[in-house]
């Protein structure tokens, strides 16, 4: 018997389906903001999950935002982030840091259990916007344009700063490393574990995501 893929190899395919799937859905939508109203109006975190969830077929259950895939011994959590404005018009995340860090180290803890290849957080998103911190709270503080919080900034090793030292605005995706498995450099007691993440999507995808394990 052939050995398995690994988890990220079963994703990779998985997100690269669903990007595909809405690239030629909207190959005639240049809006950023066009995108940005079917974004947050006709898709929700049940959608995303029951897509990627399909490529496994009847192997599959769901546990809230959790992917289940019994048959490889998976655990899949997914989320998908929104982009809105505020009262005022500027970009405003919904999606409080916290909730994201709770999944980091829900990984980091699994890793450093000797479950690795077990478990694997997903973040989505449609390429609407000008900036990741849109749908990411990256900053040192609220306001529309504050300094990088850099032990946020290490579980995004796609990202890079066009500015030292970098303000929310002074970041964009490295497209030349996506589809790689990047290196995640946690601090603290489990810094040595191997923590991954890979980005999936280019410049010209109208969805991208990230797949940690």
């Amino acid at each position: 018997m052939g050995v398995k893929p690994t988890i990220e190899e079963y994703l990779k395919i998985a997100c690269q389906l669903v990007i595909d799937e809405f690239n030629e859905e909207y190959r005639q939508i240049d809006s950023k903001e066009e995108l940005r109203k079917i974004a947050n109006e006709q898709f929700s975190l049940l959608d995303m999950c029951n897509r990627i969830g399909g490529v496994f077929k009847t192997k599959v259950h769901y546990r809230g935002n959790n992917i289940i895939v019994n048959n490889n011994d998976f655990n899949i959590s997914l989320h998908y982030l929104k982009s809105y404005k505020s009262d005022k018009g500027n970009p405003s995340n919904r999606k409080p840091w916290k909730e994201h860090k709770s999944q980091f180290k829900w990984i980091e803890d699994e890793i450093s259990l000797g479950n690795k290849g077990k478990n694997a957080y997903i973040i989505c998103w449609f390429n609407c916007i000008d900036t990741f911190c849109q749908v990411m709270q990256l900053g040192q503080s609220t306001g529309s344009n504050p300094y990088i919080n850099d032990n946020r900034f290490i579980y995004f090793p796609f990202l890079k700063k066009t500015n030292i030292p970098a303000k929310t605005l002074d970041i964009e995706y490295n497209y030349s490393q996506s589809y790689e498995k990047l290196k995640v450099n946690i601090i603290g007691c489990n810094k040595d574990i191997d923590y991954r993440c890979m980005f999936v999507g280019t410049k010209e995808d109208k969805l991208h995501f990230a797949i940690y394990y």
